[in-house]
């Protein structure tokens, strides 16, 4: 099984956990290492991940009495207008979504 988004760092765990070491890196090396040397990573050492943290607080609703987070939704209402249109493309919506986070930085 091919990978064709994820650095190799983040791609190893998952396939020795659940894919019996078969999930492998296929996407270009270009492409994955773009930004493992940029200025704003906290760690710069070949593993390219921000975390952005949510504190997550839970709502109970009376329907069911089932906790839902309410971090989710507080995050999309967070975003920028042209960001939660519903009528773009997934892969423009993604790119976006990078571009933004990475600006606040």
């Amino acid at each position: 099984m091919e990978n064709y988004r994820s650095h190799p760092a983040l791609v190893d765990l998952p396939s020795q956990l659940f894919y019996d070491a078969e999930l492998v890196v296929a996407a270009e090396k270009s492409l994955v290492e773009c930004l493992c040397s940029w200025d704003q990573l906290p760690n710069r050492n070949g593993f390219p991940v921000l975390f952005h943290g949510v504190r997550v607080r839970y709502s109970e609703t009376v329907l069911n009495h089932r906790a839902f987070s309410v971090a989710g939704p507080m995050v999309w209402n967070s975003l920028p207008d042209f960001l939660c249109d519903t009528s773009l493309p997934e892969d423009t919506f993604r790119r976006s979504l990078k571009t933004y986070f990475f600006a606040l930085y």
